[in-house]
């Protein structure tokens, strides 16, 4: 039989329903078809968690997460034991402080913890204070489940009596004398199903020219106003590995709807070649052109560039040393390769900045009420440059017919209606630069882009 296996303290009481799944799939496990089964189990898993919210999950050990505090009122021994933290007995105890959490949007949140002894004498529980007001008074009092050797037990499940936007927890050792409490993975979670909002998508992806392959990263575009951007995070798949999670989570600040965000691998080669500083920089955003991205929000994939577990190299979303834009209203969880323009690979070689290169990436031009009504009708459509910057354009299709072609301003003044074949250059030398709507019929099936003229 296929085992798994789970911390219960992590599964059960961050959803009850999760008893119901296992035991379904165990039943299932036993009967045929156990890859039909099999399926199904893991797509029940995804719906039983989607929604669940961890507002902290601290292993324990090591530098106290920003802005808690370890309170060292016993001095023998410090709180932080590299693998766990010490609450030493005493009066007081040594006292772990976290931070505060606004936890107003959530109607249950959860707290978890495990527990074990340490040192000699009588065994003694931790003790958790929870206080609603900002610390100025705990008012909800709990007791851990009490150890009795170094080896770790659920120390329980603490359901906060209420969910203001001033929570803070402290937790102690619950003995004036005896045994100290070994503390690990601490944990605060929501079990609210809290849909994804699909606030944020990713927009263009750009693999550099500059030494060293800079700059890499990503341009997002912020679709509604976002009161927390730490819940969304990034991940690069590199070389058709898979998914490696979410490697770069956005701190907790605002963003407003419309407002452009660009992640870098570094800032100096973004800032040369763009002219601007990068929003955010870490080092997992050193994508290639054959490294695919995912965007998540409260850990679950909403946004995808590329195919997550095929190296893009020779394939038609290949963006080496070039670029990828959105050509489509997203976020999407499915990428489609014609939902997107590039470049083509070299595009950007031995060019020094965006600004004075051939191809330039096209930056800060996502559309997300005209690209909302894009359609793909038409088989592997194709469209090409766009950016357009010598007023020769050029369309392919798997059919190759003729085609009716349409151009039209964002706010939908017709500039250009006329019928042309297949890859030939169609002259545009009579519209003006700017950013335009492209619709294209091929024997009654419609594609339609943005086009941006330079």
């Amino acid at each position: 039989m296929f085992y798994i296996k789970v911390r219960l303290k992590s599964f059960f009481f961050k959803s009850h329903r999760l008893i119901l799944i296992v035991s379904l799939y165990l039943i299932l496990n036993c009967l045929s078809m156990k890859k039909l089964y099999f399926t199904l189990f893991i797509f029940l898993i995804s719906v039983a968690s989607f929604g669940q919210t961890t507002i902290f999950d601290v292993a324990g050990g090591g530098t106290l997460p920003s802005g808690w505090v370890g309170t060292n009122n016993i001095s023998g021994l410090p709180i932080d034991q590299s693998t766990y933290y010490l609450a030493e007995a005493g009066t007081p105890s040594d006292i772990i402080t976290t931070s505060i959490y606004d936890l107003s949007t959530y109607s249950s949140v959860t707290f978890t913890l495990d527990v074990a002894t340490y040192g000699s004498g009588t065994a003694n529980s931790a003790k958790i204070e929870i206080s609603f007001d900002g610390g100025s008074s705990f008012t909800q009092i709990e007791t851990s489940n009490t150890p009795s050797s170094s080896s770790y037990i659920d120390g329980g499940s603490f359901n906060l009596s209420s969910t203001t936007n001033q929570v803070q927890i402290r937790i102690s050792n619950n003995g004036i004398s005896g045994r100290g409490v070994r503390l690990r993975n601490l944990s605060l979670v929501s079990n609210d199903i809290v849909p994804p909002t699909n606030s944020l998508v990713i927009t263009g992806v750009y693999d550099g020219p500059l030494t060293g392959g800079t700059p890499k990263g990503i341009e997002l575009y912020v679709i509604s106003d976002i009161a927390d951007l730490s819940i969304f995070g990034l991940g690069s798949a590199n070389n058709g590995g898979g998914t490696d999670g979410e490697e770069f989570t956005f701190p907790a600040v605002s963003a407003t709807a419309g407002d452009y965000i660009y992640v870098a691998s570094e800032t100096t080669g973004f800032n040369s070649f763009f002219d601007f500083a990068p929003d955010y920089n870490d080092a997992d955003m050193a994508v290639s052109g054959d490294d695919a991205i995912e965007l998540f929000e409260r850990g679950l994939v909403i946004d995808v560039f590329g195919d997550i577990n095929t190296d893009g190299t020779g394939e038609a979303w290949d963006y080496e040393d070039g670029w990828a834009y959105r050509n489509t209203a997203g976020p999407s969880s499915t990428f489609v390769v014609s939902e997107w323009d590039y470049s083509g690979t070299n595009a950007l070689d031995g060019e020094t900045s965006n600004a004075s290169a051939t191809t330039p990436f096209p930056i800060a031009t996502y559309d997300n009420t005209v690209l909302s009504v894009v359609k793909n009708q038409i088989p592997e459509f194709k469209l090409y440059p766009n950016p357009v910057s010598n007023k020769k354009l050029f369309i392919s299709t798997k059919q190759s017919d003729n085609l009716k072609v349409q151009i039209f301003t964002i706010i939908g003044q017709q500039v250009f209606n006329k019928d042309v074949r297949i890859n030939e250059p169609i002259d545009i030398s009579e519209i003006s630069n700017g950013v335009y709507f492209i619709r294209v019929e091929e024997n009654g099936k419609i594609a339609t882009r943005k086009l941006i003229v330079r």
